[in-house]
């Protein structure tokens, strides 16, 4: 497939702000953000499995095959119907949003920099680079206001799951990330980051 579209790739922890910054720059430059989140497995943890225990910060739970295919599909300039995922329910919901190809693909998520195929689709590669500190308390913060989930509950989950796969599989992926921001270079690196998309127009 030819493909027609400019591909950036924005990975970090839980709680970085790869999702706002993705967002921001995709309204800058009137994009479209595909988020890897979207394409967790359905029922991959087992029908008897109790949900709170599963752990969704590891690859297994991703559907990287539908996702890559999605997105070859619009950087090739064919239309894709996006899935949604409920964070409450656990589950993939029956709507979809019909998404257009677009010159600039925005897509984020944990593992978008630890699969190399989906490395090899991107033509600029982001990663976004916070304390585990400030991940834990992002973390609790957005649990308790958007998903009514207690501080002792994030806690347990971010000890169990979330540390030991972002020290696994996220953090790794960091060496493959054209430009990493961290608080110290934010502003600089997001300037020329915008430059850089500036000139693939």
């Amino acid at each position: 497939m030819k493909k027609n579209s400019y591909i950036i790739a924005i990975s970090g922890g839980s709680g970085s702000g790869k999702t706002t910054f993705c967002h921001e720059l995709a309204h800058e430059f009137s994009s479209a953000v595909i988020h890897l989140d979207n394409y967790y497995k359905e029922n991959w943890w087992g029908e008897n499995e109790n949900i709170i225990n599963c752990n969704f910060d590891t690859p297994d739970s991703i559907d990287f095959e539908f996702f890559i295919e999605q997105i070859n599909l619009l950087s090739s300039g064919i239309s894709v119907d996006l899935p949604q995922w409920s964070m409450k329910d656990h589950k993939r919901l029956k709507k979809t949003i019909n998404q257009q190809p677009m010159p600039f693909l925005f897509i984020e998520g944990l593992f978008v920099l630890s699969d190399w195929r989906i490395r090899e689709l991107s033509d600029l590669k982001i990663f976004i680079d916070i304390s585990i500190d400030e991940m834990l308390a992002r973390r609790i913060k957005r649990d308790e206001t958007n998903r009514g989930i207690n501080i002792q509950t994030t806690e347990k989950y971010f000890g169990k799951y979330v540390k030991p796969n972002y020290l696994t599989h996220v953090l790794p992926s960091k060496k493959y990330a054209d430009f990493i921001i961290s608080e110290s270079n934010r502003e600089k690196e997001i300037l020329t980051i915008k430059d850089l998309i500036n000139q693939a127009e």
